[in-house]
C-alpha cells in the first residue's frame, strides 16, 4: 500500500487530476483512469511490478534511463490501448512476452540498451500501427520474423543494431514504403537489406 500511488490495487489505476503529479502519472481521458506514466530518468531501480498490468487505460509509458532490471511482466499485455512504450537505457533482461501481441495500438516501442534476449515474438504482428521500433544493443537472436515485416506496413524506423539476429532479412521489408531508416549492423545477418 502506498498512499501517494492511490493505495490498494483497486484504486491504483486511478488519478484525480489531468496534471502530472510528483509520481509522473496523469490522466487525460476525464474518467480518472491513468493514461500516462512518465518516470524516465528518475534513478529508479528494481523490477517492473506485475501490478502495472492494472493500468489498462495507459496510452504512454515512459521509464527510460533508470536502472530497472528483470523481465517484462506478461501482465503488460493488458495495455490494449498503449501507443508508446519507452524502456531504453535500463538493465531489463529475458524474453519479450507473447502477450505484447495485445498491443494493437502501439506506434512507438523503444527498448534499446538493455539485455533483452530470445526472439522477437511473432504475436507482435497484431501491432499493425507500429512506426518506430528501437531495439539496438540487446541480445535478441533468431531471425527477424517475416510476420512482423508483413504486418508493420506503416513502419518508419527499424533499429536492431548490435544484437544476435541471424539469417536474412525478410523480403517484405522492401514493400514498406514509409520506412526511412533500417539499422541492423552488428548482427549475424547474411545477404543484403531488401
Amino acid at each position: 500500500k502506498d498512499g501517494r500511488a492511490g493505495g490498494e490495487v483497486g484504486t491504483f489505476a486511478r488519478c484525480e487530476t489531468t496534471a502530472r503529479n510528483e509520481l509522473g502519472v496523469y490522466c487525460v481521458n476525464g474518467d480518472g483512469m491513468i493514461t500516462h506514466v512518465e518516470i524516465g530518468a528518475m534513478s529508479l531501480s528494481g523490477v517492473l511490478p506485475t501490478i502495472l498490468g492494472h493500468l489498462t487505460a495507459v496510452i504512454e509509458f515512459d521509464a527510460d534511463s533508470n536502472q530497472l532490471r528483470g523481465t517484462l511482466p506478461s501482465e503488460l499485455g493488458r495495455w490494449t490501448s498503449v501507443a508508446s512504450v519507452s524502456l531504453w537505457n535500463n538493465r531489463l533482461s529475458g524474453t519479450l512476452p507473447s502477450q505484447l501481441g495485445r498491443w494493437t495500438s502501439i506506434t512507438n516501442f523503444r527498448a534499446h540498451n538493455n539485455a533483452l534476449s530470445g526472439q522477437l515474438p511473432t504475436e507482435m504482428a497484431t501491432a499493425t500501427t507500429m512506426r518506430f521500433f528501437y531495439f539496438s544493443r540487446n541480445d535478441i537472436g533468431g531471425t527477424f520474423p517475416r510476420e512482423l515485416a508483413a504486418a508493420w506496413t506503416d513502419l518508419r524506423v527499424l533499429r536492431l543494431r548490435n544484437n544476435r539476429i541471424s539469417g536474412t532479412l525478410p523480403s517484405e521489408l522492401a514493400a514498406l514504403t514509409a520506412l526511412t531508416e533500417v539499422r541492423v549492423d552488428g548482427n549475424r545477418l547474411v545477404g543484403r537489406v531488401p
